[in-house]
């Protein structure tokens, strides 16, 4: 092997862990950080080829998260604050109309078209 930076000790897959998963097919997002500090990630690859960027604020709120679809397909999110919640409203980015959302009591997913960037508010 040639390199041997951190790419090689697994140290930078640790702390994208704690930042972002995709759990059976659904994007945890920030589920190893404890609220109390702000924190954000910025176009992090997933399974299902998305680029997602998301911040939380130090009170834990979930906030400007987009996700680009690179190649289409549903989009599966765990669902913040447990049931009971309001579900997130799904935008393409610089569009006003609502994308429809599924959700259950643990997960909502959308439909997602290839080259496109949406915007979700929890």
């Amino acid at each position: 092997m040639d390199g041997g930076g951190v790419e090689q000790v697994g140290a930078t897959q640790a702390i994208n862990d704690l930042l972002l998963q995709s759990v059976n097919g659904k994007l945890v997002f920030f589920p190893g950080w404890e609220p109390g500090a702000s924190v954000s990630f910025t176009n992090m690859r997933t399974r299902g080829a998305f680029l997602v960027s998301a911040r939380r604020s130090a009170s834990g709120e979930l906030q400007d998260v987009r996700i680009y679809s690179e190649v289409g397909g549903a989009c599966m999110l765990q669902r913040q604050g447990g049931p009971g919640t309001r579900q997130p409203t799904v935008r393409v980015t610089g569009k006003a109309a609502a994308v429809a959302v599924r959700c259950t009591t643990s997960e909502c997913a959308f439909d997602t078209v290839a080259q496109t960037s949406y915007e979700v508010h929890f």
